[in-house]
């Protein structure tokens, strides 16, 4: 879910600072300020998920973040409220690669071996899927309502998802035992 958002943003937020009739030049340079501010957020957010050991409050919580900041971004752009939107483009974009550190970390706390690189590798090749589905929904919202909100609120709302699962998927790790460890023997 949350690659369908992190995809999206990336592959967009040019073109809906543009819409507020900045050049080229411009919106690129603009662009530079959620992109670095969410560095340091990423940064920031791993190390504390490393400090705690509690990945999924971090990948949820962030993932709420992002979800807040998406849709605070389309009402800016509704209200043609240049301001709000780049403030709540910032939050989202600081909210999307947020999850990734403390995401990633996720799958080997309750894999190992060959069913952790298994698992990742399928995570990874699932959620590839949303660099087709994120970009691909932001087109057609645009094309549908000739403005960019309707695909940002369907981001934010699997952003939403994103974060319901983190919060609510558990693992026993009990089940660490059950798999077969290959590289053991």
């Amino acid at each position: 879910m949350g690659y369908i958002g992190l995809f999206s943003i990336t592959n967009s937020l040019v073109q809906i600072i543009k819409s507020f009739k900045f050049a080229d030049y411009q919106a690129a340079n603009i662009t530079f300020i959620p992109y670095s501010i969410a560095a340091v957020a990423m940064i920031v957010s791993g190390y504390y998920s490393d400090k705690t050991g509690n990945r999924k409050a971090f990948v949820g919580g962030a993932s709420l973040v992002a979800a807040l900041g998406l849709c605070g971004g389309a009402f800016g752009i509704m209200n043609n409220n240049q301001p709000l939107a780049l403030l709540s483009f910032t939050v989202a974009a600081m909210g999307l690669w947020s999850t990734l550190g403390p995401f990633w970390s996720l799958p080997t706390s309750f894999l190992s071996g060959t069913a952790a690189a298994g698992g990742i590798a399928f995570i990874n090749s699932v959620g590839n899927l949303g660099g087709f589905v994120g970009p691909n929904v932001m087109g057609l919202g645009q094309k549908l309502t000739h403005k960019d909100v309707a695909g940002i609120f369907v981001l934010a709302s699997a952003m939403l998802v994103a974060a319901l699962l983190a919060f609510t998927v558990h693992h026993d790790r009990t089940l660490e035992n059950a798999v077969p460890d290959v590289d053991a023997n």
